[in-house]
């Protein structure tokens, strides 16, 4: 990845060792700079803000939210996640309408 900073496949490739070798902080490490060279990535963008969520940094989430919605906009987990984050910092119509959106596409 040092050698070649602006591309995405060498960051993706060091997520997947990370994965496998249990190293979670620098699993998301690697996410994290993986998906700031390719935005569009589902997977990468899921992972990183329900890691975020799951630690309770609602922050990190609601920043998120736009970039991860927008590739993956009929996932309830992430709208569910959003929501929870929302709710948490007191973004209360966020919130309804995150977790509206989560209960419409777990049908």
């Amino acid at each position: 990845a040092e050698l070649a900073p602006h591309e995405v496949e060498p960051h993706a490739l060091l997520v997947e060792l990370y994965r496998r070798a249990g190293r979670d902080p620098e699993r998301l490490e690697a996410a994290r700079r993986a998906f700031a060279l390719d935005m569009q990535s589902a997977e990468l963008g899921k992972e990183l803000l329900l890691a975020a969520a799951t630690a309770g940094r609602s922050d990190e989430v609601l920043a998120l939210g736009p970039a991860v919605t927008f590739i993956l906009p009929d996932d309830p987990a992430v709208w569910a996640a959003i929501g929870r984050a929302a709710q948490r910092t007191g973004r209360l119509a966020e919130a309804r309408a995150a977790f509206a959106h989560a209960i419409r596409w777990s049908r």
